[in-house]
């Protein structure tokens, strides 16, 4: 296994890990703010059906985290890159549009914080999805480097 399958793997797993974790912390959190009133997610309790969509995407960001972890074991990784990229725009696009409410409700920096991780994510998932796997060079081939060094 070279070092960007090891790299590729390795970020799969803290990717995963991270979702599922954050996922199923969220779950609770905003389960106990509908139900006990306490904590961020406690203006849930006079809208429990709000409670339904948070419950649902908060789970299947957890469900992905989990996928991720089961990439790690097949041979072509990088499809599940984009799954973990991909996995970030719905929460992203939200944050952004919705952005007005989360600062209304004193959420900004937990805003700021969910958006940069969102972004962070799409970034280093689309780049290691999109890195080339098998840097073999041609022996045929001539790179630039190597005329330029057989001139000297």
């Amino acid at each position: 296994m070279t070092i960007k399958e090891k790299t590729r793997k390795k970020i799969l797993r803290i990717h995963g890990s991270i979702l599922i974790v954050i996922g199923i912390a969220l779950t609770v959190n905003a389960t106990i703010g509908t139900y006990l009133g306490v904590g961020k997610f406690s203006f849930l309790m006079d809208n429990e059906l709000a409670l339904v969509g948070l419950f649902q995407a908060y789970l299947l960001m957890a469900i992905i985290g989990v996928s991720l972890w089961i990439g790690t074991t097949s041979a072509g990784i990088r499809k599940f890159h984009m799954i973990g990229a991909l996995a970030h725009f719905p929460p992203l696009a939200a944050n952004i549009m919705f952005w007005h409410l989360f600062s209304g409700m004193g959420m900004t920096t937990l805003s700021i914080i969910g958006t940069t991780f969102h972004c962070l994510f799409i970034c280093i998932e689309t780049v290691a999805g999109i890195s080339r796997t098998n840097t073999k060079m041609n022996p045929n081939k001539t790179t630039f480097i190597q005329t330029v060094e057989n001139e000297k």
